[in-house]
């Protein structure tokens, strides 16, 4: 009788203890889903900042390789406002 009391104590606290394990891979789970579209969506917001960037920058280097002792308001501002250059940093 009491050996089967014993076993089945024993599987309620297996039980029990894989359903606590199960419950912490889900929220562990959750955890990892929400901060990966928390990472995306601020990549997503910082590219899309700035739409043709590359094209920006590309821009800047000619410009300033076109006139380099110019001053930055006279060669970088013409080809890039000060509005984009600062959604660019």
């Amino acid at each position: 009788m009491a050996l089967n009391q014993w076993l089945v104590h024993r599987q309620r606290r297996a039980r029990l203890i894989d359903s606590l394990v199960d419950l912490l891979l889900g929220i562990v789970h959750r955890m990892q889903t929400r901060s990966r579209r928390r990472v995306v969506s601020a990549i997503a917001r910082d590219i899309e900042r700035v739409h043709g960037k590359e094209r920006l920058l590309v821009g800047i280097a000619v410009a300033a390789t076109d006139d380099s002792d110019g001053r930055v308001v006279d060669v970088i501002y013409p080809v890039a406002g000060a509005a984009k250059l600062k959604a660019a940093i």
